[in-house]
């Protein structure tokens, strides 16, 4: 077993050296380097800015599922139980999640070098660079200080991302397996990740070299089908684990038990009565002149709103499982009769991050500025004997960063373009860019088509993709310049 990986480690450097042009020599001090860098930037980050954030409702529900006060059907039960409850359970502070989040955001930028390095072959200062770009990232910082499951959702994407990029070169069952895992903990975290899990898991396969001697699973068509049918059975057991869990936890055995509402709160301002079918009291809510303007951006009026579309709903159905019910039926119909329209409001909904005025507005939720809820302020009082009345009035390093970051926010919107052009300049791995290109485009679908309005923290794990994308680029880019200087 050692040989064999020994005689791997030896390939990986070979062809690193080779694909990189590196004169150095010396990949392992610029990887040490880099982590020294990221370690000290975010230490840098902590010292002038360690205050724990919230963002309302959202936070106060993981609060409440840490200490079991409540069990979420509609947000991730596992961040409460699985990450909140055991920091706070060792180290008796809210503090010291934001330090817990701050190390895995650490980890998550060393994990972008090596991915450059180890799979992409870039220059390892390219690496390096990415990865300390990462640690000083506007949005990651943000959200290493929120109770909120971005930072740790997008360490387990990162893992998530690499295992499929593993599975590329050796094809194994055991690789499938592990993807599919990591896809179940991916969704624990942050359901939003499942269209991409679901279209990865049936294209993962597909990807996988046909001619490889040390991968005998891909050697023809019949075994790679065979090895579609492990992706999909795999990831179908998985998720069925994690439901049953997820049953036992909050008592719905669903993904997310008000998923219909939020379909059809983002879908609204294309709702029709014919998407009822014949339920004539549903339809006739769409009739109540209380309820909002369905226009795209009263989206979320539609949804948490006391005279919204989804609160007309719970009137005529206060059983919220059967208000919930109609609304997935009344969305998936409005899927079927109208792609082409979810299509245009998706482009109605990118089109609103490029609105300074509205995006201000909604940074400015995204950094704690509106006021935090009563119920989340008495939880604090009793639990920690903090008050923390008026925190929403606080001004750190960190939300005044991401204030001012829009062009980073605007850049990230132009990724999914961008990666076409890693696709044409980096030859040598084109399934590997082709996975980040499945990555990018499943989930700026999700906060574009399935959200009902602009969030800049959706765009949390699309800074990490994308800096993977800018090192390809980067090194694409100079290893043209090294051959035409050569060639003069």
């Amino acid at each position: 077993m050692s040989g064999k990986y020994r005689a791997w480690m030896e390939r990986i450097h070979a062809t690193w050296a080779e694909r990189t042009e590196c004169r150095t020599g010396r990949p392992a001090l610029f990887f040490l380097v880099t982590i020294l860098a990221v370690v000290s930037l975010k230490a840098a980050f902590l010292y002038f800015d360690a205050v724990p954030r919230f963002l309302i409702g959202d936070s106060a529900v993981y609060i409440k599922s840490a200490f079991l006060i409540d069990r979420p059907a509609d947000r991730s039960w596992a961040y409460g139980l699985v990450i909140i409850r055991p920091v706070l359970w060792l180290f008796g502070s809210l503090q010291s999640l934001v330090y817990f989040q701050a190390a895995v955001s650490a980890l998550t930028a060393v994990a972008l070098a090596a991915v450059l390095g180890c799979v992409f072959h870039v220059r390892p200062w390219v690496a390096g660079l990415m990865a300390v770009l990462y640690a000083i990232e506007p949005i990651g910082l943000q959200y290493e200080r929120f109770v909120m499951t971005e930072n740790p959702a997008t360490f387990v994407l990162v893992l998530y991302f690499a295992a499929a990029l593993l599975c590329l070169r050796n094809a194994c069952p055991s690789c499938m397996v592990v993807v599919s895992l990591l896809s179940a903990g991916l969704v624990a975290l942050r359901v939003s990740f499942l269209p991409t899990v679901v279209v990865l898991c049936l294209v993962l396969p597909m990807l996988v070299p046909i001619k490889r001697q040390d991968a005998p699973f891909s050697r023809n068509p019949a075994a790679r089908l065979l090895l579609l049918a492990l992706s999909a059975g795999s990831l179908a057991l998985c998720h069925y684990g994690y439901l049953r869990v997820s049953e036992k936890v909050t008592g719905s055995r669903k993904y997310n038990i008000a998923d219909g509402f939020f379909l059809l709160a983002a879908w609204s301002p294309l709702v029709q009565k014919d998407d009822f079918g014949n339920d004539v009291r549903a339809a006739a809510v769409l009739e109540d002149t209380t309820v909002y303007p369905r226009s795209r951006r009263n989206r979320a009026g539609q949804l948490f709103g006391e005279d919204g579309l989804i609160a007309g709903l719970l009137k005529v159905y206060p059983a919220e499982i059967t208000a919930n019910r109609t609304a997935h039926n009344a969305a998936l119909h409005i899927a079927w009769r109208t792609p082409l329209g979810i299509a245009g409001l998706a482009a109605q909904s990118y089109a609103d991050y490029w609105d300074d005025a509205y995006l201000d507005d909604r940074i400015a939720v995204e950094i704690g500025k509106k006021e935090i809820d009563a119920e989340l302020i008495d939880l604090f009082a009793r639990r920690y004997g903090e008050d923390i009345t008026g925190h929403h009035l606080l001004s750190t390093v960190t939300t005044r960063y991401l204030s001012g970051s829009k062009a980073w926010i605007r850049l990230l919107l132009l990724s999914p373009a961008l990666v076409m052009l890693a696709f044409v300049l980096d030859r040598y791995h084109r399934r590997e860019t082709f996975v980040l290109a499945l990555f990018l485009a499943g989930i700026t679908f999700s906060f574009v088509a399935l959200a009902t309005e602009p969030v800049p923290r959706y765009l949390h794990s699309v800074a990490w993709l994308t800096l993977v994308l800018y090192g390809i680029l980067l090194n694409s880019v100079l290893k043209l310049a090294s051959r035409v200087a050569l060639k003069r």
